[in-house]
């Protein structure tokens, strides 16, 4: 039998790889991006060759690294923060938006008395 913590490990586990996943993939879209190619691009045709091998080995360093992909994790998790602010905010929102039609409605019904 598997106890309560095993099983917390076991989500905790897939949820770390699930982020890992979801920050690989994200760097992956935004290297390929055509912003990306559009950069690499105008560097592969101005930059002379000692400095593009250089910025390259540079460039696969930082890949190797993970930092991106750690870089990806936190802007996602800060994302989904921001995401989670705003849904909680929202019913404040809608109770604004309701208060503020039925205002208008009352005012159109009051000048149409007029």
């Amino acid at each position: 039998p598997s106890s309560s913590s095993d099983m917390i490990q076991v989500i905790t586990k897939e949820e770390e790889e699930a982020k890992a996943e979801a920050s690989r993939e994200l760097v992956e879209t935004l290297l390929s991006s055509p912003e990306a190619i559009k950069v690499k691009t105008r560097a592969i045709k101005r930059l002379p060759e000692p400095v593009l091998a250089w910025i390259k080995e540079q460039f696969q360093s930082i890949r190797d690294s993970g930092v991106l992909e750690m870089a990806a994790s936190r802007a996602l998790a800060a994302l989904q923060r921001e995401l989670k602010g705003a849904v909680e905010f929202m019913p404040y929102l809608e109770a604004i938006e309701k208060v503020r039609n039925e205002k208008r409605m009352l005012e159109m019904k009051e000048n149409g008395k007029k």
